[in-house]
């Protein structure tokens, strides 16, 4: 879109924020595509390529294993992990267009920083935006984990027994 032939894309008869959802749904798709690429190919691995047989045996009863377990834990368990698994489903699809908007604003910013080596500043303004997000989160999140602690201090805690012997 920044580049010498990106004007091209504006001269169509459509909104620029239908351009940016539709960039980001492409990358989005690819970005799961990738993934399953690499699921599939790290496995195969696994299985065929860490063997002086053809398959690995114990890799294999390895993920057997580690699937029962998980299946057990999450379906036959109850509604609880239910939950958590559809609360890291969601976590992970706001994360996955999360990170691609946050590289958008990157190049955005990088490319109207730099006129001459915009790929450069557009990584560059990636490490940054990135370096302050997660300084950010984590003061976020250690304020919140501290006030969750007291207040769970206080529910575990209960009556003390001086105020037992006051009443």
């Amino acid at each position: 879109l920044f580049s010498d032939e990106g004007y091209l894309t504006f001269t169509l008869p459509v909104k620029p924020s239908s351009i940016i959802l539709s960039k980001l749904f492409t990358a989005a798709l690819w970005s799961v595509i990738i993934a399953i690429c690499t699921i599939i190919g790290v496995i195969t691995f696994a299985f065929f390529g860490t063997s002086a047989s053809f398959v690995n045996h114990e890799v294999v009863n390895g993920f057997c294993e580690a699937f029962k377990q998980i299946f057990e834990f999450y379906f036959i368990g109850g509604g609880v992990q239910i939950v958590f698994l559809i609360e890291l489903l969601i976590n992970i699809i706001v994360s996955l267009f999360t990170n691609i908007l946050l590289m958008y604003l990157a190049i955005t910013i990088g490319c109207q920083i730099a006129k001459k080596h915009k790929v450069l500043a557009s990584i560059g303004m990636y490490f940054v935006i990135s370096s302050v997000v997660s300084v950010l989160s984590t003061i976020i999140q250690v304020i919140t984990t501290a006030t969750l602690y007291e207040g769970f201090d206080y529910i575990s805690v209960g009556p003390t027994l001086s105020d037992v012997r006051s009443e």
